[in-house]
């Protein structure tokens, strides 16, 4: 986990007191890439939702789950490791992360 500071003034958005943003730059960036584009398209929601269902250990778990579930348990990390990559690479996080 991670966390930042910003700090409003006029126009403007500082990030830990370092980084200088226009107010409106970080949300530009993000409606015109095409990788957040890609996450909201491809129905990221869906897909993280159906490995909580699969990932999920009781004693009612369907059989194929169960024989999957290694395989569920490395798809499902490679999953988020996509998202965590597209949004690392955005405002602010390309800057406070580096």
């Amino acid at each position: 986990m991670f966390n930042f500071k910003a700090y409003f003034y006029g126009n403007d958005v500082y990030i830990n007191e370092k980084y200088r943003y226009n107010s409106n730059e970080i949300l530009i960036a993000y409606l015109n890439d095409r990788r957040v584009k890609y996450i909201l398209n491809s129905d990221f929601v869906y897909k993280l939702k159906e490995f909580k269902r699969c990932l999920t250990i009781s004693p009612y778990m369907d059989h194929y789950d169960f024989s999957r579930y290694n395989d569920n348990v490395y798809a499902a990390m490679s999953l988020l490791e996509d998202i965590n990559q597209i949004i690392f690479s955005l405002p602010p996080f390309d800057k406070t992360l580096g």
